[in-house]
């Protein structure tokens, strides 16, 4: 059908103007997005197209909420925060993979299982480090439960984990709910495993969003600017100038963390929706 695609696309770039009126995503970030959904749109079905949006949207709203507060807890300029194509592919790469893998499917339960893992981490990340900064009780390192500064990477917040079990939560009903309604006048796309999506999108958010925070806080290169005297998670620093490594591995970007996580997020809702199958 045409008309999805259509629908899909006019949102999306009322999604995209208002992303890049505000900064939070770069240009490059809002072409990737555009990229993924066209991808997903017209390799798959229009819900694969629906849950980028979700992830898109969700994560402008989640950037803004609160951005003042935010701006000196990442160094942003009034707050914003130019998502780049690095950190979208890094999040959604998997996704585009899948759409390659699963072609030979229209309605592939391991596929759709997989693709909303992904996107559940995706947002799940991205809420668990916006809302879970403005967290009113200091965050833990989950290595040694050491109470640190807001920001700092390896670190969560019960706000923060809260927030990325609601956000996997969201996607995989979304996903539900919509593959329900194809269900309706297409009986062949709906199995009833499917309708175990929001438990396993909420446990592969959990799960994706944990594995992130141990690699960010151990394997991750981290360095530390000594002209604004704060920790960086890249080689050169917000301000422009180089930042000294101080831990971690440098080739372990924050955007090769992100690509882990998501694969992880990916295979755990896999599992439960496989076991799902099994047990019906």
């Amino acid at each position: 059908m045409v008309w999805p695609i259509l629908v899909e696309s006019i949102i999306f770039v009322a999604l995209a103007w208002w992303a890049i009126r505000t900064a939070v995503f770069a240009v490059s970030g809002v072409a990737a997005c555009a990229l993924v959904l066209l991808a997903v749109a017209f390799g798959r079905d229009w819900v694969w197209g629906v849950l980028v949006l979700l992830y898109f949207g969700g994560a402008i709203i989640g950037t803004l909420y609160g951005a003042g507060p935010k701006a000196s807890i990442f160094n942003r300029l009034l707050g914003r925060a130019m998502i780049d194509w690095r950190t979208v592919l890094s999040r959604l790469g998997w996704g585009c993979l899948l759409v390659v893998l699963a072609r030979s499917s229209r309605y592939n339960t391991v596929a759709i299982s997989a693709f909303v893992g992904v996107l559940a981490v995706a947002l799940g990340d991205t809420e668990a480090s916006e809302i879970g900064a403005l967290s009113r009780t200091r965050p833990k390192r989950l290595t040694s439960g050491q109470p640190v500064a807001a920001g700092t990477p390896g670190a969560v917040s019960m706000l923060g984990l809260l927030s990325a079990v609601g956000s996997g939560w969201l996607v995989g009903f979304t996903a539900l709910a919509c593959y329900f309604i194809i269900g309706l006048t297409n009986r062949s796309s709906w199995t009833s495993a499917l309708y175990w999506l929001p438990v396993g999108a909420t446990l592969g958010s959990l799960a994706g969003v944990v594995v992130d925070s141990l690699l960010g806080g151990t394997a991750q290169g981290a360095f530390y600017c000594e002209h604004c005297q704060r920790y960086s998670e890249e080689m050169i620093h917000t301000c422009g100038l180089p930042a000294k490594q101080t831990s971690g591995w440098r080739w372990l970007t924050n955007q090769g963390v992100d690509l882990v996580s998501s694969l992880v997020g990916g295979a755990v809702t896999v599992s439960v929706v496989l076991l799902a199958s099994l047990s019906l």
